[in-house]
């Protein structure tokens, strides 16, 4: 199970991902869930948690990428989902 939470600022959700057994943090800014899920999250928490979960296997999937190229502390922006 993953632990996903609003950031209190409302301009991201902070997740973890799994790597070789570990658990990596990572985060999605707002604009890229806006991107992703093609739609207005309003800045509401409960709507960037759902976006979040609807999309959750893409999201986590570029974070892993981002991971196995090296990257150390993962953000996904908007810009990662043209």
């Amino acid at each position: 199970m993953t632990t996903v939470s609003v950031t209190e600022d409302l301009k991201a959700v902070q997740f973890a991902v799994s790597y070789e057994g570990h658990p990596i943090p990572a985060k999605i800014t707002a604009a890229a869930l806006r991107q992703i899920s093609a739609g207005d999250i309003d800045a509401s928490r409960e709507k960037m948690l759902d976006a979040f979960l609807d999309h959750q296997q893409t999201i986590e999937a570029m974070a892993l990428q981002r991971i196995e190229q090296g990257e150390p502390h993962v953000e996904l922006s908007a810009g990662c989902f043209n």
